[in-house]
């Protein structure tokens, strides 16, 4: 900031324009603190492990809607659950996502952009994904024991939506490392390689909850443990002076 204050006779220009640009954008394109991503990329990890060890009330495609919401009306460890699996995941996810993102930037790596997109876009459907798991349990937003298992649905089919966006995120880490020039890695071929696999497992569990086919919903697995696997190392090793591209 540019400050003058001459009229009062006691200090002239301490910060001048261009300085006061250069704190600007740096502020601006300033990465996420390394401490901030492994937190993040960790606790990931750890909210899924641990939100999956929950004792919940299984629910299958052909509960009824008075089966889904005894279940879920007034469960404590229900909304704990989604708290953790939908509502903290999104959030670390997006600063996994986010800082992924700068650090490729950083390094002139081209389509960066595509990694923010894709994770802020799954963070966003698992946000929406806590809502009406919450509201299923508080008996919001019109939930009632004729229609819950219709809320329970479009979660699940939601989570289909959201596997595919996931796997666009991982996917593009990859395919951005991929183009990076050799004088800017960015992405190792090792995690490269976990990265498809994940790609590929994500989209098969991802046609499987979309279209609610129970055999391939099964998948998940497959695809969540190299989810899991894949945000974490990328997270962890995302703000590293050589980026993801550990030999």
């Amino acid at each position: 900031m540019v400050i003058d204050i001459n009229r009062i006779g006691t200090y002239t220009h301490f910060m001048d324009t261009s300085t006061h640009h250069s704190n600007a954008t740096g502020f601006a394109n300033r990465p996420i603190s390394r401490m901030a991503t492994v937190s993040a990329a960790v606790l990931y990890s750890v909210v899924w492990i641990v939100g999956l060890f929950i004792p919940v009330t299984a629910i299958a495609k052909d509960s009824s809607q008075k089966e889904t919401w005894d279940a879920n009306e007034g469960n404590v460890t229900a909304f704990v659950q989604t708290l953790l699996i939908h509502g903290l995941a999104a959030i670390f996810l997006a600063i996994v996502a986010i800082s992924l993102a700068r650090s490729a930037r950083s390094r002139s790596v081209s389509r960066s952009h595509w990694i923010s997109i894709a994770g802020l876009t799954a963070a966003t459907i698992s946000l929406v994904q806590f809502v009406l798991e919450t509201a299923m349990v508080a008996g919001r937003l019109g939930v009632s024991e004729t229609n819950a298992h219709d809320f329970w649905l479009a979660v699940a089919v939601l989570d289909g939506i959201k596997m595919f966006a996931l796997a666009a995120f991982v996917g593009a880490v990859a395919l951005v490392g991929a183009m990076a020039s050799n004088d800017t890695p960015f992405v190792s071929k090792w995690l490269r390689n976990v990265g498809f696999a994940t790609v590929a497992a994500l989209v098969l569990s991802g046609v499987g909850y979309t279209i609610l086919n129970e055999p391939l919903m099964l998948t998940a697995a497959l695809s969540l443990p190299l989810l899991l696997i894949s945000v974490t190392l990328m997270g962890i090793l995302a703000s590293r002076p050589d980026g993801l591209h550990v030999e």
